[in-house]
């Protein structure tokens, strides 16, 4: 009986580091993604703006 309760502790405790692993690592992959989808509308954001607008044509003319 021992033998049976000493193997699934063991099951249990690998399930858990392989999932606390795979947790810790989509977290890493989410902040990423985060930090793309903050930093792109922050960009869509700038370019939205008229003064932006109208430097990056003036820019444009003296290419």
């Amino acid at each position: 009986m021992e033998k049976s309760t000493q193997s699934a502790d063991s099951l249990v405790l690998r399930f858990e580091q392989r999932f606390l692993k795979v947790s810790y690592e989509a977290s890493k992959i989410k902040a990423s993604f985060d930090r793309l989808r903050a930093q792109v509308a922050q960009e869509a954001e700038q370019k939205s703006r008229p003064a932006a607008r109208i430097y990056g044509d003036m820019r444009g003319l003296k290419a």
